[in-house]
């Protein structure tokens, strides 16, 4: 059942008949299919969209009514919906319409039994927290006292949940005094899932708060979760948090916490922690005292990461280091030479293709920090490597890469150490590394100018016309399409044409087709009436071909150039 389609069926009916004979049945089917969470889901997601269909805005709290016998279902994906149609349904109430509606709902639930309408209210709280005065707000603080001391651990997580989106609106003095007893309690929590959901809404406080006091109250009782060996989940939720917080506390504390934090999490046993760890660590780095990164960080880095086991974490690494680049550098240019410098050579010598891959991309990014020399020793080197991987992308890459290159080499080092590599790469058997190459050599030659483009054309033009494989002599043709407004129109008439011409009659129609194909593109720039009259006689032949296609892309060329020069 499509939403639109569903949503027309009750408009069509109209707003009366939607509340009348609508709800009453749906009300009857809740019941009924209360245990198909995929009925359910549809089902609460349509009663949300009917807010913008049921009629004055009187009738609003009907869809209320019927949502609330999906509040307390089993499967938390359906109360999710529930509280998501809810909001939907509330955002076309007038302010009176909180208090007098919702309110009793979330305090109805907030008393059940069952755990599911207290998680389905705690949910509330945050739709309702900006819209009821402070008397009302006291009431919704009660609410959440009682259930983070609820016995069900998801009710606990539910109400930290439900606090974390409130947590920027509520004042700093009443965070201090009502929430951080209670939030100290929730962090150091029995439950793995409240720890974790905790150390989240810590973070969020001390980002959206920026408070002295309540980052002293809360960065010592984080680091908990870093020296809990139990709970990995709840160590990798602080390295995640760690990159979130890291520009919302003075350095002292980043120096005094963070860092700390981040070196006992890269030596940590679980390789998703160590992983995420490496990728908080740029944002840390760039907020610590360099000295200490240096004396704390770097010593892991290169004494157990650059080997660890897990390829996650050696990619992680690659990416942090080459982040790590251009600051570093502009800190001091040693560090480019002692610290990044050494760890991209040991990783790029790694045999595994993927954290190679991201340090080639990260260090191209950070590229314009490297002297030519060091491009020379390192990054060229890394191109080499790069160029071998079996994944045709990685190989259209490089091509890229080694275009933007160009700009950081002097003429003679390009041509010596990049263009090689580059000309290989037009012979690829992958027609989009070929495809890919052609632009950047197009570029290339823009740049260059067109006496250093014939030049690079000449030395692969043999090799094209005289392979064994059709398809590098189909690459001629497609080579020369692209190139052919870069070249100068004499040197396609003298040095491509014939080359062409012998492609005619090649044994394969593919070719001889591409041929008719080619001849159309060039005829525009073809300089002499005479040279595009023996095109034309070529073209002519090749109506007789054996081969259907080719007499049909002859016959459309034919036409192609009358339109033209007509």
């Amino acid at each position: 059942m499509s939403h639109d389609s569903s949503v027309t069926s009750l408009v069509t009916k109209g707003s009366e008949a939607t509340r009348i004979k609508m709800l009453p049945l749906i009300t009857e089917i809740i019941p009924k299919i209360e245990d198909n969470s995929e009925l359910m889901l549809v089902l609460t997601e349509q009663l949300g969209l009917l807010a913008d269909y049921i009629g004055p805005q009187k009738y609003l709290p009907l869809l209320l009514y019927t949502l609330e016998l999906a509040a307390t279902n089993d499967e938390a994906a359906v109360r999710d919906k529930t509280v998501e149609s809810m909001s939907r349904v509330a955002s076309k109430f007038d302010e009176s319409q909180y208090t007098s509606e919702l309110l009793p709902l979330l305090m109805k639930w907030s008393k059940g039994q069952a755990y599911t309408s207290k998680v389905t209210a705690a949910g509330l709280i945050p739709l309702l927290y900006s819209h009821v005065n402070a008397q009302r707000k006291e009431l919704l603080y009660k609410v959440y006292n009682q259930f983070y001391k609820d016995e069900v651990p998801i009710v606990r997580k539910a109400a930290v949940a439900s606090f974390a989106e409130i947590a920027s609106m509520i004042e700093t003095s009443r965070l201090k005094k009502n929430f951080m007893p209670i939030l100290k309690k929730l962090i150091v929590d029995n439950q793995e899932l409240v720890r974790v959901a905790a150390t989240e809404m810590a973070g969020k406080v001390i980002a959206s708060h920026k408070n002295k006091e309540i980052n002293e109250a809360l960065l010592p009782l984080m680091k908990q979760a870093a020296e809990e060996k139990r709970m990995w989940r709840l160590r990798f939720t602080l390295a995640e948090t760690i990159s979130s917080i890291a520009g919302d506390i003075t350095k002292s504390e980043v120096d005094g916490f963070l860092l700390n934090w981040i070196c006992d999490l890269l030596g940590d046993s679980e390789p998703e922690v160590r992983t995420q760890a490496l990728l908080s660590l740029p944002k840390v780095a760039k907020r610590c005292s360099i000295s200490l990164l240096v004396e704390k960080v770097f010593p892991m880095l290169k004494t157990r990461l650059i080997k660890d086991i897990s390829e996650h974490v050696r990619i992680a690494l690659a990416t942090a280091i080459c982040k790590l680049t251009s600051y570093l550098f502009k800190a001091d240019p040693k560090y480019l030479e002692e610290l990044i410098l050494p760890l991209g050579v040991e990783l790029a010598g790694n045999e595994r293709s993927k954290a190679k891959l991201a340090l080639f991309r990260g260090a191209l990014k950070a590229v314009q920090v490297f002297s030519q020399e060091q491009v020379e020793w390192y990054i060229i080197p890394l191109l080499v490597a790069v160029v071998k991987e079996k994944q045709w992308r990685i190989r259209a890459e490089v091509a890229t890469y080694i275009f933007k290159l160009a700009k950081k080499l002097d003429a003679r080092t390009f041509q010596e150490k990049l263009m090689p590599l580059f000309l290989e790469l037009l012979s690829d058997p992958v027609y989009q590394v070929r495809l890919e190459t052609t632009e950047n050599l197009r570029k290339l030659g823009e740049a260059l100018g067109p006496l250093w483009l014939e030049e690079q054309v000449l030395s692969k033009m043999d090799e094209f016309k005289k392979s064994t494989s059709y398809l590098m002599r189909m690459n001629l043709l497609f080579f020369v399409v692209k190139l052919k407004n870069t070249l100068q129109p004499q040197f396609i008439a003298n040095k491509i044409l014939p080359a062409i011409l012998l492609l005619k009659n090649d044994p394969v129609p593919n070719v001889r087709f591409n041929v008719a194909k080619c001849i159309e593109e060039l005829m525009p720039i073809l300089p002499g009436k005479l040279l595009k009259n023996d095109m034309l006689l070529v073209l002519q032949s090749l109506l007789n071909d054996s081969d259907f296609d080719v007499t049909y892309f002859a016959k459309r060329a034919i036409e192609s150039t009358k339109i033209n020069t007509s």
